[in-house]
């Protein structure tokens, strides 16, 4: 079954996309920061000083924030030129309808129909995106830089999340049975 939202949305998909990918990156960017200030603590630890590194993390940090900054731009704008292509869509609709069956529905329905119910949409297409964009990338970069890092940590991270969904499959195994 084909998903019918990604019928909806297909008029600002590109921006959508451009919107998820300036997230991702933002989240490598802030996972390299992190790595960064890693290494200044460790450095610092050992008596050094390094003042390059700082302004290397200081940029990062920086850029991370204006990179999430256009995201959420790009995908608001998108989500308003949505709201606004699916209004004239509904009204170019609505004046093909027989007056009669018009007056049936109501304006209170209609206004329903105009205003709210593609009001809904602004949420997903807006913030959702942008951050499912993060939510795919975080771990990816983590996962790389915990393999940089010390690539000891990496396997030990990977086997607990092993364990965890051994755990969980075991936990939801007669989950069917339960919900009826």
């Amino acid at each position: 079954m084909k998903n019918p939202l990604k019928n909806i949305i297909s008029p600002v998909k590109s921006s959508i996309n451009l919107a998820v990918i300036l997230a991702a990156i933002s989240a490598f960017i802030k996972i390299a920061a992190l790595y960064v200030f890693v290494i200044i603590i460790s450095k610092f630890l050992n008596g050094e000083a390094n003042f390059t590194l700082l302004a290397v993390a200081a940029v990062f940090i920086f850029a991370e924030l204006i990179l999430r900054m256009i995201s959420f731009s790009v995908s608001h704008k998108a989500a308003f030129r949505l709201e606004l292509i699916l209004r004239m869509q509904i009204l170019e609709h609505l004046a093909s309808v027989p007056y009669g069956e018009v007056l049936n529905l109501g304006a209170g329905r209609i206004k329903k129909i105009i205003v709210e119910d593609v009001k809904e949409l602004h949420a997903y297409v807006a913030d959702t995106t942008p951050t499912l964009g993060r939510l795919f990338a975080m771990p990816l970069a983590s996962l790389l830089a915990l393999l940089v890092f010390d690539y000891r940590l990496l396997f030990i991270n990977a086997a607990t999340f092993l364990i965890g969904v051994i755990i969980l499959s075991f936990a939801f195994k007669d989950n069917a049975q339960y919900q009826k």
